[in-house]
């Protein structure tokens, strides 16, 4: 069944359907921000935002410090913003900041947004964080093909992989 009332607290400003950690800085509290770069997600952020997204918002943020933020975990199916094209069944890791992604916007509620340059936990595919191989912290599986900076379908599975380049 899926979470359906806020679960975590946010320590930081939190995008919807991006994925997010435990912040491990704190020591009481079920505290998550952001995931950095192949972090071990603890899933998904909610996919609404804390405000409306008007035209005044520069950017729908789902949760800020202190927020509660509804998360999906291991087993949900969710929204996941993208950081790169991915096709259906692919595995998929935290990105990130998104200056290195080759995009800046996103369409959230049919408004445009620019993301923030160090905005991470971006669905990469599996690879992409660490090319070459090495472990890899995956945080789901693609129900939906898709390119960067669009919203798809995903299915939350938390587990450790090892990528081989042979």
């Amino acid at each position: 069944m899926p979470n359906t009332s806020p679960n975590y607290l946010a320590n930081g400003n939190i995008f919807p359907s991006t994925i997010v950690m435990m912040d491990t800085s704190v020591t009481t509290g079920n505290n998550v921000i952001q995931a950095t770069a192949n972090g071990r997600g603890v899933g998904v952020a909610q996919a609404g935002s804390r405000t409306a997204p008007t035209p005044d918002v520069t950017t729908p943020w789902a949760a800020i410090q202190g927020d509660p933020i509804t998360v999906f975990g291991d087993g949900d199916e969710c929204l996941v913003l993208l950081g790169g094209a991915v096709a259906v069944g692919d595995l998929v890791v935290a990105s990130g900041p998104v200056s290195g992604l080759g995009f800046t916007q996103v369409y959230f509620d049919s408004v445009a947004f620019t993301l923030p340059s160090t905005l991470t936990g971006l669905a990469v595919k599996i690879g992409t964080e660490i090319p070459g191989g090495g472990l890899q912290n995956v945080v789901g599986r693609m129900l939906e093909g898709g390119a960067a900076g669009e919203f798809r379908r995903m299915q939350v599975q938390l587990f450790q992989a090892s990528v081989s380049t042979t």
